[in-house]
């Protein structure tokens, strides 16, 4: 007589999206039947959103009724900081570089910025050999993408700066207009999160400047603010540069 479904192993795999009758007739997982629905197509801000849930995630292992002892959670609410601002580096870095192929695909005017910055990464020879043959954009965006890769996208100036090369003049403004929001307290916020990811990163969070180093306190709601207010500022930005 063949065996009952588990309902709990059911249950679950329900829950995690994988479908129904994936298991065989002892309840266990059937390999030879399941298929998993897995996105393919995910955008760069596709993978932001999961990092934020990420970091979310860490900031929810702290609650006051089942772990009450919030100082046991601190360097969760750290990792979330660094998590956050690392996932809007890699979601500007990607964005910068979609958008100035596409710029260079409509062949800019020798006035735009970015000839400025191809000439900084670039030899004169380099240039010459490249624009000698059938490959000359592919190249370019090459030598682009892999200068990218060397570089920090971290704070409100760095984004500033490169956003400019991607055809954004002053993209801090651009989301705290569209956001309604008070554009100089967008900046400080950025760039506060930024230096404290910086100080998690390469100091464990401690106070360097005096003498003997003292850590320094993190909460709860510094790591939600941190998370909401890079979310707020990313969204805007994907829609910006997406239309959407």
């Amino acid at each position: 007589m063949a065996k009952k479904d588990n309902p709990k192993i059911t249950s679950r795999v329900k829950e995690a999206g994988l479908g129904d009758h994936i298991t065989n007739t002892t309840g266990e997982l059937d390999s030879s039947v399941v298929t998993v629905s897995i996105p393919t197509q995910l955008t760069p801000y596709d993978i932001f959103v999961r990092c934020l849930k990420r970091a979310e995630n860490l900031v929810s292992f702290h609650s006051d009724d089942k772990n009450p002892e919030e100082e046991n959670f601190c360097d969760a609410y750290r990792a979330a900081v660094v998590l956050t601002i690392g996932a809007l580096d890699a979601y500007t870095r990607t964005v910068v570089i979609v958008k100035i192929k596409e710029k260079l695909k409509r062949k800019p005017k020798s006035s735009d910025p970015i000839y400025s910055y191809i000439k900084s990464i670039m030899s004169h020879d380099t240039l010459l050999e490249t624009a000698m043959n059938e490959t000359f954009f592919s190249e370019i965006e090459t030598q682009i993408s892999d200068d990218f890769q060397k570089k920090s996208f971290q704070g409100e100036r760095k984004i500033t700066h490169y956003m400019e090369y991607a055809g954004y003049k002053n993209i801090i403004g651009l989301v705290a207009k569209k956001n309604n929001y008070n554009e100089h307290n967008l900046k400080q916020e950025l760039d506060a999160f930024t230096k404290r990811r910086h100080a998690i990163a390469h100091g464990g969070d401690y106070d360097i400047s005096q003498i003997p180093f003292k850590e320094l306190e993190i909460k709860k709601e510094y790591a939600l603010k941190c998370i909401k207010v890079v979310g707020e500022f990313t969204k805007t930005l994907n829609e910006i540069c997406f239309k959407k």
